[in-house]
C-alpha cells in the first residue's frame, strides 16, 4: 500500500507539472532566484526606485496645478490693467489744457509696445477656452485704441484739438473700457478652470498611488514567504552555499 500510494502522489505530481510547465519554472525561478542576496537587494531597489517614481510624479502634479499657473496670470493681468490706465492718463494729458503734449505724446508709443509684448506673453498661458476668447477680444479692443490714438494724433498735428478731444474721450475710452471689461472676464474664466483642474488632481494621482502600493505589497510578500539562502554543514565540515533542492 505505500509503495502504491506513493506512486500515485508520484503519478499526481508527475501530471501537474507536465500540465503546466510553464508555472512551474516560473514558480521554481522565482523561489530559487528570490533565495539569493544579489536578487532580493536588487528587488529592494525596485520598491524603492517604484516608490521615488511615485513621488516624483505626485509631486510634479501639484507643482504644475492649474493653481499656480492662474496666479502667473492674474500678476499679468494686473500689469495689462495698469498699463491701460497709464495709456488713458497720457493720452487725456493730449487735450489737457495748458498742459505740454509732447512727454504724453513720446511715452504712449512704449506702452503700446509694452501692452503688446505682456499680451504676448499672456496668451500661452490660458488654459480655458473662454480666458483665450476673451484674449482675442482684448488684442480686438487694443488695435481700436492704437487706431483711436493715431486719429488723435492726427487732429492734433493740424491743431485741431476739440476733434482730438472727442476721439480720446470717446473712441479711445470706449477701447479701452473693452479691454478692461475682457480681461477681468479673461480672469474670471481662468480661475473657474483652475478650480475644476485641481478637482481632479487627486483622480491622477489615484492610479499612481495604487500601482506603487500595489507593488510593494507584492515586493514584501515575496521578500517574506521566500527565505533566504543560509549555509549549511557539509560533511567535510565546510558550508554549502544553498540547501539541496528536492524534485528538480
Amino acid at each position: 500500500k505505500g509503495r502504491a500510494g506513493d506512486g500515485r502522489a508520484s503519478a499526481i505530481d508527475t501530471a501537474a507539472r507536465t500540465a503546466h510547465p510553464l508555472n512551474e519554472r516560473a514558480v521554481l525561478f522565482c523561489r530559487r532566484g528570490m533565495r539569493h542576496r544579489i536578487a532580493r537587494l536588487g528587488l529592494v531597489l525596485g520598491l524603492v526606485g517604484a516608490a521615488v517614481g511615485g513621488a516624483f510624479v505626485i509631486h510634479r502634479d501639484f507643482q504644475a496645478t492649474p493653481l499656480r499657473q492662474t496666479d502667473d496670470v492674474d500678476r499679468r493681468v494686473d500689469r495689462l490693467l495698469a498699463l491701460i490706465l497709464d495709456l488713458h492718463s497720457a493720452q487725456t494729458a493730449y487735450v489737457a489744457p495748458a498742459q505740454n503734449p509732447i512727454p504724453s505724446l513720446e511715452r504712449v508709443p512704449a506702452l503700446f509696445k509694452q501692452l503688446t509684448m505682456l499680451t504676448g506673453e499672456t496668451s500661452p498661458l490660458l488654459a480655458s477656452p473662454a480666458g483665450i476668447r476673451e484674449i482675442a477680444t482684448f488684442a480686438d479692443a487694443t488695435s481700436a485704441l492704437a487706431h483711436a490714438d493715431a486719429s488723435a494724433r492726427e487732429h492734433l498735428l493740424l491743431g485741431d484739438v476739440l476733434s482730438a478731444s472727442h476721439v480720446v474721450f470717446q473712441e479711445a475710452d470706449a477701447a479701452a473700457k473693452d479691454m478692461t471689461e475682457a480681461l477681468v472676464r479673461l480672469r474670471a474664466a481662468e480661475r473657474a478652470e483652475a478650480r475644476g483642474s485641481g478637482e481632479r488632481i487627486p483622480g491622477r494621482t489615484g492610479p499612481v498611488l495604487a500601482a506603487v502600493g500595489a507593488l510593494w505589497v507584492a515586493g514584501l510578500l515575496v521578500l517574506a514567504f521566500v527565505p533566504a539562502v543560509r549555509g549549511v554543514p557539509r560533511d567535510e565540515g565546510g558550508l554549502a552555499s544553498e540547501p539541496p533542492q528536492a524534485g528538480v
